[in-house]
């Protein structure tokens, strides 16, 4: 597979900054088994058209105009108001900067975030070999879970980016003695606990597996999720399992889907204002 990095002005990237910037998308593309290749994003000019997946940043966004159809949905965006961009540069962008202006952008223009190796993940995909390249997957994978895993990448409130993270404490579910599902549950630095992604083979839904869990698992625990209101089964097992809607709802900065916010009421926490980058 081969990924075409294309950079912004050349005004602004011959610092030490944009090249370590670049260079961490370079390692990042190449975890997930991409080629790599550069590209200068020269005005009116045309990347080559026979790659897999084309990630443009800043200026070299303007590419995008000149794709051929069928690659432009396979174009990531980054540090552009369109785009994965860090909400200071975004602000920067939105009021300081005009055309022909000399002034560098925000040392947060050339930060590789989360947000923007999510928004790779959405567009490129990633193999679960290299997921345990990025995250730190267990090389050690049953066969039962490394199905499972392969079978929610293609999960359309699932998919690779909600499986990037915290994917070492990835929990088996079992029903009848057999692995039909998991869990990646983590603790959020407020002190809230998350069931992180669950995922259960279609063929062992509706059954109250995720709940069983879910309810198991938050006992005693102060407990937080972010759910897709359009996700019936979800908001059905976390309901059940004694959480409720909190009134506050997010954007993802990747797929501009909104997410409800539920809450359990144990240990006596109050609930902390949505933070700007979020763990899905």
């Amino acid at each position: 597979m081969l990924a075409v990095i294309i950079k912004g002005n050349p005004k602004f990237i011959n610092t030490a900054l944009a090249r370590t910037y670049y260079s961490d998308i370079e390692k990042y593309l190449k975890a997930l088994g991409y080629k790599v290749e550069f590209d200068e994003g020269n005005d009116y000019t045309r990347p080559r058209q026979d790659a897999d997946l084309y990630v443009a940043h800043s200026r070299g966004v303007g590419r995008y105009e000149f794709m051929e159809e069928r690659n432009k949905s396979k174009f990531v965006k980054l540090g552009s108001l369109d785009g994965a961009i860090d909400p200071v540069d975004r602000k920067w962008q939105e009021e300081v900067w005009h055309p022909g202006i000399k002034t560098p952008p925000p040392h947060e223009h050339f930060i590789f975030t989360d947000i923007q190796k999510d928004a790779i993940l959405q567009v490129g995909g990633v193999s679960i070999d290299s997921l345990k390249k990025v995250n730190g997957l267990s090389s050690t994978l049953s066969p039962d879970l490394r199905r499972l895993v392969e079978l929610a990448m293609k999960d359309p409130y699932l998919g690779a980016p909600a499986l990037k993270s915290n994917m070492e404490n990835i929990t088996p579910l079992l029903y009848k003695g057999r692995t039909v599902g998991f869990a990646v549950p983590f603790r959020e630095s407020d002190g809230y606990w998350r069931t992180g992604s669950i995922y259960i083979e279609p063929a062992f839904r509706r059954k109250g597996i995720a709940h069983e869990w879910i309810e198991s698992f938050m006992e005693g625990k102060a407990g937080r999720a972010w759910i897709d209101p359009r996700n019936a089964s979800s908001i059905a097992a976390y309901t059940a399992a004694g959480f409720t809607k909190s009134g506050r709802h997010v954007k993802s900065p990747i797929s501009g889907n909104w997410f409800d916010e539920y809450l359990t009421e144990e240990a006596g926490m109050e609930s902390a204002p949505p933070k700007t980058l979020l763990t899905w």
